[in-house]
C-alpha cells in the first residue's frame, strides 16, 4: 500500500459538516442509484476519476480518501445549495422556521444523497482499513481521523436520506456514533477541531435520546475556543438557541459575519454566512430584503 503522504493529511477533507436533521425526514427505504450514473449524469468527472482509481487498487489507502473525501464534497453542497434555497423561499420565517428548513428539502435531493453517500462510506470504510495496516502510525494519524469523519458524515447523509425509522432499523445511529467517537479519541483538534464540531452537530440535532444539547454545547463551545470558523460559530449558536439562550445564539452567528474560514471550510465560508444572516434577519437583527 502506498504511504498517505503528509500533503494529504494535512488537507484533510472541505469538512462543512452539516449533519442536518436525518431522524426528521420520514422517507422509505431508498435504493442507491450506481454512483457512476449519479456522477455521469451531473458531470462530475473529478469524483468520477477518483472513485475509478479506488476501484482499480481498493487497498490504497489514499486513493480511498481522496475519492471519499471528493464524494462528501459533491454530496454536500448539492445538501447546502437546496437548504438555501429552502430557506430562501420561506416567507417571513422565524427562527425556528430557518432552522427546520432541511426538513422541507425535496425527495430529488435525498435519492442524490444516498447515492453518493453510500458509495462514499463503503469507501471510507475501506480507508479505515487499509490505514489500520499502516506500520507508521504518526505518519497516518491525521489520516486515520479522516476516514473516521467521513465515514460518519456519509453514514450520516444515507441517515438522513432514508428517514429514523428505516435509518434505526438499518443501525446507522451506532454505527455514526462509533465513528465520531473514533474520531475524537483519536485527535479532537485534528483539522481545527473537525472532530469536536462533527460531534457537537451530531448532538444538537439528533433527537432524544440520541441528542444532548448541553453535551452538544461543551463540545461546540471547545471548537469555537480551539478555531473560531465561521462553521464553528454556526453551529454553536444553533446550539445556543435550542437551549433558548437567544441573545448567546445572536451574539455566535454575529460572529459568523466576521470570522475568518481555515483552508478546507474557506470554499463554503460564503454559504454559512448567508445561513448566518437568516437567521439573524429572523431574529429582527437584519433588515429584511
Amino acid at each position: 500500500m502506498k504511504r498517505v503522504s503528509q500533503e494529504h493529511a494535512k488537507r484533510g477533507c472541505r469538512r462543512t459538516h452539516w449533519l442536518w436533521t436525518m431522524w426528521l425526514v420520514s422517507a422509505c427505504t431508498l435504493t442507491p442509484a450506481p454512483v457512476a450514473e449519479e456522477l455521469t449524469a451531473s458531470g462530475d468527472q473529478q469524483c468520477l476519476a477518483a472513485v475509478a482509481a479506488f476501484r482499480a487498487q481498493s487497498t490504497d489507502a489514499t486513493l480511498a480518501l481522496t475519492a471519499t473525501r471528493l464524494l462528501f464534497v459533491t454530496a454536500d453542497e448539492a445538501v447546502q445549495s437546496a437548504l438555501l434555497e429552502v430557506a430562501r423561499s420561506l416567507s417571513s420565517p422565524d427562527v425556528a422556521a430557518v432552522l427546520a428548513a432541511d426538513r422541507l428539502l425535496p425527495a430529488k435531493v435525498r435519492e442524490r444523497i444516498v447515492s453518493l453517500a453510500t458509495t462514499g462510506a463503503e469507501i471510507a470504510e475501506a480507508a479505515v482499513a487499509a490505514l489500520a495496516r499502516e506500520s507508521d502510525q504518526a505518519v497516518t494519524l491525521a489520516a486515520r481521523v479522516d476516514a473516521q469523519v467521513y465515514l460518519a458524515l456519509h453514514l450520516s447523509f444515507v441517515a438522513w436520506a432514508n428517514g429514523p425509522v428505516a435509518s434505526l432499523m438499518a443501525g446507522y445511529a451506532t454505527r455514526i456514533v462509533a465513528a465520531m467517537e473514533a474520531a475524537l479519541a483519536l485527535d479532537p483538534f485534528n483539522d481545527h477541531g473537525a472532530p469536536l464540531r462533527l460531534r457537537g452537530r451530531f448532538l444538537a440535532r439528533a433527537p432524544w435520546p440520541v441528542g444532548d444539547l448541553k453535551k452538544a454545547r461543551e463540545l461546540l463551545t471547545r471548537a469555537v475556543k480551539h478555531a473560531p470558523l465561521p462553521i464553528h460559530h454556526l453551529f454553536l449558536g444553533d446550539a445556543l438557541f435550542a437551549l433558548g439562550e437567544q441573545p448567546a445564539a445572536i451574539q455566535q452567528w454575529q460572529s459568523v459575519l466576521l470570522a475568518k474560514p481555515d483552508a478546507t471550510t474557506a470554499s463554503v465560508a460564503m454559504m454559512h454566512r448567508e445561513m448566518a444572516q437568516l437567521r439573524l434577519r429572523a431574529a429582527g437583527q437584519l433588515p429584511n430584503k
